[in-house]
């Protein structure tokens, strides 16, 4: 896990703020998550790299989740293939720290074949992706429209965290980061699969809103 803030601990359970009934901290920082609509769909897609216009999207997954019911969902799981010629897994670091089998992305529908399933789901619900600048550019590049979206988690959670880049910096934790503050007695790893990561995502999100709320009771 990254490191810290040392501010985020408490002086006398040296517990980080969210697990602690001694420290406060500004109002401000947890407000956001309470404007989250009750019910929202998270994105979640696995590509050959980071740059949105050469590499490749090869897997799709999506969750609808309820806040009032804690409810996760699964609404969408697709491998796709837009590799442009096939490609040595052994060289691509998405093969290399997944399970997703290069022979099934080789025979997977095209990204355009499974395209309007996915508008539609972007037409009919509120969406998010935890890191939502990378996941929406990539689906945005190709043609698709969000017209519902709602707030991105990774930034939300960089105040709420603490945790600091090199620089010393707040900086938007890793979806990973995020889990090892929130779960410290569930050491569960990102699968790096579209869905799995959707749902890991999803409990994340349903983890940080249940304390939010208690915080804030607190508070008041």
């Amino acid at each position: 896990m990254g490191e810290i803030h040392h501010s985020y601990f408490c002086n006398l359970c040296k517990h980080h703020w969210l697990f602690c009934h001694h420290k406060k901290i500004d109002v401000d920082y947890l407000q956001p998550f309470l404007k989250f609509p009750q019910e929202f769909v998270i994105i979640d897609i696995e590509t050959t790299g980071l740059n949105h216009e050469t590499d490749s999207i090869i897997e799709v997954g999506a969750v609808l989740v309820n806040l009032s019911s804690n409810r996760i969902q699964k609404v969408y799981h697709s491998l796709c293939n837009e590799l442009p010629k096939p490609v040595n897994p052994k060289k691509n670091l998405i093969f290399q720290i997944s399970d997703i089998n290069y022979d099934e992305v080789m025979q997977a529908p095209h990204f355009n074949q499974i395209k309007d399933d996915i508008q539609k789901i972007c037409n009919t619900n509120c969406v998010t992706a935890f890191n939502k600048s990378f996941d929406f550019r990539f689906l945005k590049q190709r043609g698709l429209t969000i017209p519902h979206e709602t707030y991105d988690p990774m930034k939300l959670l960089t105040r709420v965290l603490g945790f600091l880049n090199k620089k010393h910096y707040l900086k938007p934790p890793k979806a990973q980061e995020a889990w090892d503050v929130l779960f410290p007695n569930d050491p569960h790893q990102e699968a790096h699969r579209a869905l799995e990561d959707a749902i890991f995502e999803a409990k994340i999100l349903l983890k940080i809103h249940s304390i939010v709320k208690e915080k804030l009771k607190l508070l008041n």
